[in-house]
Formats: C-alpha cells, sequence, structure tokens
C-alpha cells in the first residue's frame, strides 16, 4: 500500500472516532427535567432571569439560566422560552 493510502486511512479512522463521540453526546439523556432545574434555581438567580425576559433580552436570560443551572444551551433556551411566553401572556 501506498503512504497515501495509510494517510487516507488514518483520516477515516479519527473522523469515525470523533463522529461517534458527538453521537453518543447527542443521546445522551438530560440528567434532570425542565422542572426540576426551574425548582434548583435561587430566588436571586429567578429574579435576574426574569428581569432579563421582562427587557427582551432572552439570550442574556438564556445565559444566566445555564450558568444558574448548569445544564445545555438547548435545555435552558426551552426554559427561557417557556419562561417568556409566561410573562408575556
Amino acid at each position: 500500500m501506498e503512504w497515501w493510502s495509510w494517510l487516507i486511512v488514518g483520516i477515516a479512522i479519527v473522523g469515525a472516532a470523533q463522529a461517534g463521540a458527538v453521537i453518543a453526546r447527542l443521546r445522551k439523556a438530560p440528567t434532570q427535567t425542565p422542572e426540576e432545574l426551574d425548582l434548583s434555581l435561587t430566588d436571586a438567580a429567578r429574579v435576574e432571569i426574569g428581569k432579563s425576559i421582562a427587557a427582551g433580552n432572552l439570550i442574556l436570560a438564556t445565559k444566566q439560566y445555564r450558568d444558574a443551572t448548569g445544564c445545555d444551551l438547548r435545555t435552558a433556551h426551552e426554559a427561557v422560552q417557556r419562561w417568556a411566553k409566561g410573562v408575556q401572556g
């Protein structure tokens, strides 16, 4: 086998390993439900997140929610969206 063939095989192996790791992370189930995460918020965190939502700054509210709960971006985004809907209507 030529040297470039080995290079291609090596790249394919590394790519497959990385893809497997990404898929495993995506399939990982959340450890807490959104309701449990909401209950874990301190009063101070609730106030700050509520102020950000009231001001219309959902990006900051999502960051604050993630910092307070340690959840992933998707979960924080969904929680802030639910919270914002409750505030607006």
